[in-house]
């Protein structure tokens, strides 16, 4: 255990609080347990505090304690028992990570905690939520009475590499004097540990149309920002599919408006229908199964931070075909591990025909660059992690 991080003959102590652990939220909730682990392996003692009810990491190999406040479901989390919580304890903890922003957890930081906090943004500036007129300009109010205040009195703000640095000096809204702190790709990423082989059954039972079937794979939040409205029509224009097949997986037992539609979509053209399968949020042993068994996975996104799917893509030696709006796609095409297009339907056409007819040689050299890319990149470790490095640099 490194000796400057003693206190006292305790541990210096991290609180990371974020609404929920729910991984259908998204990337910072599936990725959160491997960066918090790697906080953990170095001799910090880190608890995180969610709203949640449910213990989402019951089944994970956690190095920490999470604390869940078991509230019900509130607007921007906002909620009495959180400020109770943070005012009886925060005394406990030396150094606060604050997940997300257009909340109320970055209020209470700057209210009850004062001090000692950073504010990781998960790409909540990016300037794709400007196409939606009334969103912005909601948020753009928020932003100028409350929001930006916020983030000037943290201690900096966590962005998780040059292109989102870049994204949000260029967003909606006045970002300037803002401390931005490039904490880099490594704590972005999750590894999906393979514990037993049992997945195959349990992913041909609930799927067997694509038993002995190539596709390929979308995994993630059924979201407009997420293009796959976009890849439905690129499938229409492409004459020959070369017997693929494609796999949806991210659908909400509940569905919201954006998932109807593309259901509507679906079962209006035959040739959809025979070749896109649409299943619910993938865990565990089964989203193990699609990432293994899949030929590449797909991001057609209109706008993206970083993009934990395509690390997980990578660090199974699955090629990922992604927009240029994917904000690691420079990255993925430095190592040619995957195929890059632009958001529109042609090009992400003209990606699918390119990937679908790769020969068998250049294929393997994709699943090779892959997996090459992930390790040099995004694979977490101690001398190239730059969150640990900022917060040895505040503790030392």
């Amino acid at each position: 255990m490194l000796n400057y991080l003693k206190k006292k003959n305790n541990k210096f102590r991290i609180l990371r609080i974020i609404s929920t652990l729910d991984p259908k939220s998204g990337g910072p909730q599936a990725s959160i347990v491997e960066s918090t682990n790697a906080l953990c392996d170095v001799g910090y003692s880190v608890d995180i505090l969610t709203s949640d009810k449910k213990n989402y990491l019951k089944h994970k190999n956690c190095k920490f304690k999470v604390i869940k406040l078991n509230l019900d479901s509130k607007s921007y989390n906002f909620s009495f028992k959180i400020i109770n919580w943070i005012r009886n304890n925060k005394k406990d903890y030396d150094f606060f990570i604050i997940h997300g922003i257009w909340e109320f957890n970055s209020l209470l930081a700057r209210i009850f905690i004062k001090k000692n906090y950073y504010i990781i943004l998960h790409g909540q500036l990016d300037p794709y939520f400007a196409t939606a007129t009334f969103k912005r300009i909601k948020k753009q109010i928020y932003w100028y009475l409350i929001e930006r205040q916020n983030l000037l009195n943290s201690n900096g703000v966590f962005v998780s590499g040059k292109a989102e640095t870049h994204m949000i000096k260029n967003t909606y809204v006045n970002t300037d004097n803002l401390k931005i702190l490039n904490i880099g790709y490594s704590n972005n990423i999750h590894k999906i540990k393979i514990s037993n082989k049992n997945y195959e059954h349990k992913f041909y039972k609930k799927i067997p149309i694509l038993k002995n079937k190539k596709f390929i794979l979308f995994l993630g939040r059924i979201d407009h920002k997420k293009g796959l409205d976009i890849m439905l029509n690129s499938i229409l224009i492409i004459n020959d599919m070369k017997n693929f097949y494609f796999l949806v997986a991210g659908f909400n037992k509940f569905k919201n408006k954006y998932e109807k539609d593309l259901i509507n979509k679906i079962n209006s053209y035959k040739k959809l229908k025979e070749r896109v399968v649409i299943t619910n949020f993938l865990e565990k042993d089964l989203k193990i199964a699609a990432l293994s068994f899949c030929e590449a996975t797909i991001l057609p996104s209109r706008g993206e931070n970083f993009g934990v799917s395509v690390t997980e893509s990578l660090y199974f030696s699955k090629p990922p075909l992604i927009t240029n709006k994917v904000g690691i796609f420079n990255e993925i095409k430095k190592y040619n591990a995957g195929i890059i297009s632009s958001d529109n339907y042609t090009s992400i056409a003209n990606m699918i025909k390119k990937f679908i007819n790769l020969d068998k040689k250049t294929l393997s050299e994709y699943k090779k660059n892959s997996k090459r890319c992930f390790n040099d990149i995004f694979d977490i470790k101690e001398k190239n992690n730059k969150l640990i490095k900022i917060i040895n640099k505040n503790v030392s």
